[in-house]
């Protein structure tokens, strides 16, 4: 049996014009089974399930149907076409690539669409984005250097015009015309600039363009336990911390 995790539940969402269209569950199941799109549910061990907030084995629960073909996406092409070496220089959380692989399974984007990559951090999701699926990359990120960024982009073979590295603040706004994107891509950092309720609507959505998507990854509880939080959770992370983490309903 795999050594359990203590990494968190992550639940990711499609919006369309302000609706959420469809909601995945990727990652380990935090509360000791998790629910599949198909209604099932994975076994976890007895003495996990046992404990009312268990931790399972941290794998991916989800399975996909491509080209008429059951396939799991423990591959991960394109995100094991980087070095494994890159990718641990260059992480700011848990697996992004895979991550974003796997929210964007299926999607089937126009060759050079307009995405922001919000969040983007060191860029490396930025890159995968441009050079594995064909877009026009803008990685937004308020705390990396667009210049060391750029250099990085440059390093990873991206041409100058595919990829472009922007310093910007997303709680307030982000420096686009309005209906920019053809689409927004954030992985593992909506959580934290995104949890006013009047966010989505008020700073995000006027930037899409009528017809795009989003298309979220973030950490996230299957049922919400604010009110008594485990010490299993506690022994990982400090209730600030926690504060960043809720269910969907939430």
């Amino acid at each position: 049996m795999r050594k359990q995790s203590r990494l968190p539940c992550l639940q990711c969402a499609a919006f369309k014009g302000g609706k959420r269209l469809e909601r995945t569950h990727l990652g380990g199941c935090l509360f000791g089974h998790c629910s599949l799109g198909n209604g099932e549910s994975h076994s976890v061990p007895k003495k996990a399930a046992s404990r009312p907030y268990a931790i399972a084995p941290f794998r991916t629960c989800f399975q996909y149907r491509l080209n008429e073909q059951e396939e799991t996406m423990s591959t991960f092409p394109k995100a094991n076409s980087f070095d494994t070496n890159l990718v641990r220089s260059k992480i700011m959380g848990p697996n992004p690539l895979k991550l974003c692989e796997e929210l964007l399974c299926g999607v089937d984007f126009a060759k050079g669409s307009r995405v922001c990559d919000l969040g983007s951090g060191s860029g490396i999701t930025s890159v995968m984005l441009a050079r594995g699926y064909g877009l026009d990359v803008y990685a937004v990120d308020l705390r990396s250097d667009p210049a060391e960024n750029r250099t990085f982009f440059r390093r990873m073979g991206v041409p100058d015009g595919q990829i472009h590295p922007v310093k910007a603040d997303a709680a307030e706004g982000l420096p686009f015309e309005q209906q920019f994107f053809d689409a927004v891509v954030s992985i593992d950092s909506y959580n934290y600039f995104g949890r006013d309720p009047r966010y989505l609507g008020e700073k995000l959505l006027p930037y899409v363009k009528p017809g795009g998507k989003i298309y979220l990854s973030i950490p996230g509880m299957v049922r919400d336990c604010h009110d008594a939080l485990p010490a299993c959770l506690l022994a990982s992370w400090t209730p600030e911390q926690l504060e960043y983490m809720h269910d969907m309903t939430w």
